[in-house]
């Protein structure tokens, strides 16, 4: 083996389990920022106002102070409910593809069809993917209201997604660390 596969052996290999864990991580703090604001909106009165008084009604506008409202409207207790049983589920998965990352190799066959796997765990997720294009135009512009999250699978529509680009990203990087060359201790049987 020359001193260069043993390098990009050495180096890749970690670096890739350290990038997985870190779109975990991202995806996790995304998916569960998006869990805690659909909690919210349901806790939160139809004719809410902010201090400037714009009200969070039938199509108005959701101004960024809307948005802490919705998020100090968190509740655990809601968050509890059986109708939110597929978020637990979300949010499990990224701890249980932590830990099988944590214990085992990431060029493991089953981590590797752990996270390829995801996408048939969360379907809807597709579609989101056309989607949050448009909610995040939306965003931008100004024009995000609370129809846009009550009257759609907000979470599937938008933290769905991002599990599941996480959990491909991850699957992919598994795959390249199976082709990596083999480590020069499994070559010489020590």
């Amino acid at each position: 083996m020359s001193i260069a596969s043993h390098v990009r052996r050495n180096t890749t290999k970690p670096l890739l389990k350290k990038t997985a864990l870190a779109f975990i991580v991202l995806s996790f703090i995304l998916c569960a920022f998006i869990v805690a604001a659909d909690v919210g909106i349901w806790n939160t009165p139809y004719e809410t106002t902010d201090t400037a008084g714009r009200t969070m009604g039938f199509n108005d506008p959701l101004s960024m102070e809307h948005c802490r409202i919705i998020l100090s409207n968190f509740r655990i207790r809601k968050f509890c409910e059986l109708n939110y049983a597929y978020s637990w589920l979300l949010l499990a998965m990224h701890g249980w593809g932590a830990w099988l990352l944590l214990k085992m190799d990431l060029s493991r066959p089953l981590i590797r069809w752990f996270f390829a796997l995801q996408g048939l765990i969360f379907p809807l997720g597709w579609l989101g993917f056309l989607a949050i294009a448009a909610m995040a135009r939306s965003v931008l512009q100004g024009t995000f209201d609370r129809e846009s999250m009550v009257d759609l699978p907000f979470i599937a529509l938008t933290a769905h997604p991002i599990w599941i680009m996480a959990a491909i990203a991850i699957s992919f990087a598994g795959w390249i660390a199976s082709h990596l060359p083999p480590h020069p201790q499994t070559e010489s049987g020590t």
